[in-house]
């Protein structure tokens, strides 16, 4: 017979305890939660009916501050949905967590700015059959906004490069590029905008922080030309949604370190991205180090979040070949071949070393972290002793939902004349080594056309029309060569690209369109279409496109010097308004006259500009002739002068030797 059960404690007494526990319980959680920091989150979000989008749900000593930008340094940005608790940096620092919509880009005060209407000129390759560019060119109009140059900041820029030099063993190693402490000196004598340049600006919206992240190209040149850069750079700045610059502003990021761990990541902004090329300081004749071109998208990656990556070409080397020593000799011999290649980078993950750009492992590179990227390799082809150029994009359709809906795939247009577009990989990798890439789609396959002048660009992004089809836009660039306006004109064209299947059209390609962005001189501001220089306006990025709303945000550059934005209301509106009758079918037979005819359209407007800077003034052409219409008034004047001066000594002379005449002929008399 068992024994009764007896309370250990009666039940007055477990009341009591739990009188105490409770209180104890919630100070030892006040308590850890006060020092981690998390419960000093405060939540942002944005305003739908005012122009500061961005505001503190909290009040500092009473005062609502509005503008996020003005509250910086003071602040880390916690993503949206936060869970983790990280330390806090000091007592004074206040931590902000992102609440509002992730979709909603557009704010009150850029769309409530100067709209004017913008005329472009659109090619349709939907009727190969017509040879006249008339019969396929379509005027269609958009609004566009001014045009904002963003500062650039470069005294900052400098100092940050520096302290990385100084400070970060990935950029340690760039310091004989700087010949010590070069960029010390430059900030003494206040130098620092005769050797940095910074352009190409690319930004994509991080979503889930309520900011933009924009990675631009610095280049560094000892000697202070433009056209002689030593070495380039990606530098990475955050702006909040009205393109306000957050400096010193920290982010908390989720990352995959370089042991392949998933892992929070504070990230000081701004700062230059520790992306791995192969360089060498000791060559640097007709030798570019470092990324170029870059292009920035969102992926989707398995953990069903957009993750920014980066589309750019390198200078690398290869191993070509080893050779042993003869007759003793135990040295190895190691041959290289260096290329320009593409390269893909995931800027929240990060690999050790540099064995994919240097060509073989270097000790000391191999417990260094660094971003992590792959070459692009096309399968069943040599490597090419130059690639660029490549216009990236992905389709949303072919996401896959097994692993958190990532993109397994990304497009690469490889060329625009005869459509050629290739697909990459971005996971499950055939080779872990390098990104492979297949050919997807090639208009004609026995036409092995050159890249041609219709080339880059921005991205391409997915849009939903009423149309219901699989259709994507961007911007390439045209660059023309010797059509009146010094060596070159590089200048913006609008397309259309569509999808039926596995088969690929572009649709629909633009003229030159100049956004009313005033396009001055490469190297002297003031003087354009000089000698061979590029008079050069590139479009770099879509910053946003508010589909509902249709706004866009185009980022471009002008002479490889700025970044400049500008906003453009109704390109869905405009693409609404073209046929979209194409089948799905395969042109087997010829080519569209469409890129011939963007080609003689950017001609002519390249013409047209020269013309019309001639007329300014302000063309090389018109102030050589400025100069030689100087020259020659004054040459004019001078022999005027001496013809004067002549004809008046002349007749001084004949009047002197008169008046001798007649005093000798007095003379005479007398």
């Amino acid at each position: 017979m068992s024994a009764p059960y007896v309370p250990m404690f009666s039940s007055r007494r477990v009341k009591r305890a739990y009188l105490f526990l409770i209180p104890f319980v919630l100070i030892l959680i006040l308590i850890h939660y006060g020092y981690d920091g998390f419960n000093k989150v405060y939540d942002y979000h944005t305003q739908n009916g005012s122009s500061s989008i961005f505001s503190l749900t909290n009040k500092n000593n009473g005062i609502d501050r509005n503008a996020i930008s003005s509250i910086y340094p003071d602040y880390t940005i916690f993503p949206k949905n936060f869970k983790e608790k990280l330390p806090v940096s000091t007592t004074h620092h206040k931590n902000i967590k992102f609440n509002g919509s992730p979709d909603s880009v557009l704010t009150p005060e850029i769309a409530n700015m100067n709209y004017t209407s913008h005329s472009i000129s659109i090619f349709s390759s939907l009727n190969p059959g017509k040879s006249e560019c008339n019969l396929i060119n379509y005027h269609r109009d958009f609004e566009i906004s001014d045009y904002l140059v963003l500062p650039d900041e470069l005294i900052k820029l400098a100092k940050v490069l520096k302290y990385q030099l100084e400070n970060e063993p990935q950029f340690q190693e760039l310091g004989k590029f700087f010949e010590g402490d070069q960029i010390g000196r430059l900030l003494k004598k206040g130098q620092s905008r005769q050797h940095f340049y910074k352009f190409a600006g690319t930004s994509v919206w991080l979503e889930k922080h309520g900011v933009h992240l924009m990675i631009s190209r610095v280049i560094f040149s000892q000697t202070g030309e433009k056209t002689d850069p030593q070495v380039s750079l990606l530098y990475a700045q955050i702006y909040d949604e009205n393109w306000k610059e957050l400096v010193d502003v920290e982010l908390v990021l989720p990352i995959t370190n370089a042991d392949n761990e998933r892992v929070y990541e504070k990230s000081k902004f701004p700062r230059f991205m520790p992306i791995p090329f192969y360089h060498n300081a000791d060559k640097t004749k007709k030798r570019w180090y470092g990324p170029e071109d870059t292009r920035l998208l969102l992926v989707k990656n398995q953990y069903g979040e957009n993750e920014p990556v980066i589309i750019f070409n390198s200078y690398h080397r290869k191993i070509l070949k080893v050779t042993n020593g003869k007759d003793g000799d135990t040295k190895v011999r190691t041959t290289f071949r260096f290329y320009r290649s593409m390269f893909i980078g995931w800027l929240f993950q990060y690999q050790y070393g540099k064995l994919n750009t240097d060509g073989f492992p270097d000790l000391n590179h191999n417990g260094i972290s660094y971003t992590k990227i792959k070459e692009l390799r096309i399968e069943g082809q040599d490597r090419q002793r130059v690639e660029k150029n490549w216009t990236p994009f992905v389709d949303p359709s072919e996401r896959n939902v097994n692993y958190g809906g990532r993109d397994d795939y990304i497009y690469l247009i490889y060329q625009w004349n005869n459509l050629k577009i290739l697909k990459c990989e971005l996971a499950d990798f055939i080779d872990d080594s390098q990104s492979t890439c297949k050919l997807a789609h090639i208009d004609l396959k026995d036409n092995e056309e050159e890249v041609g002048p219709v080339r880059g660009g921005t991205e391409l992004i997915p849009i939903q029309t009423n149309t219901e089809r699989n259709l994507w836009i961007g911007f390439l660039r045209a660059h023309i060569k010797k059509c009146g306006c010094g060596g070159s004109v590089y200048r913006p064209n609008f397309l259309v690209l569509e999808r039926i299947d596995e088969v690929f059209k572009l649709t629909y390609l633009s003229g030159s369109i100049n956004f009313n962005i005033p396009v001055y001189g490469f190297k002297d501001f003031e003087t354009v279409c000089a000698g061979r220089e590029a008079n050069a306006l590139i479009p770099n990025g879509i910053s946003m496109f508010d589909e509902a709303n249709d706004y866009m945000t185009l980022a471009l550059s002008v002479a490889d010097q700025d970044n400049t934005i500008i906003h453009i209301q109704g390109v869905r509106s405009l693409v609404e308004s073209l046929e979209h009758t194409w089948e799905g079918k395969r042109n087997s037979k010829q080519l569209s006259k469409q890129i011939d005819c963007v080609v003689e359209h950017a001609t002519e407007v390249c013409k047209q500009y020269a013309e019309e800077h001639f007329r300014i003034g302000d063309s090389e052409a018109a102030k050589k002739k400025a100069e030689e219409e100087r020259v020659a008034a004054e040459k004019a004047q001078k022999e005027k002068e001496e013809k004067e001066k002549l004809a008046k000594e002349k007749e001084e002379k004949e009047k002197l030797a008169k008046e001798k005449e007649e005093a000798e002929k007095q003379g005479e008399k007398n």
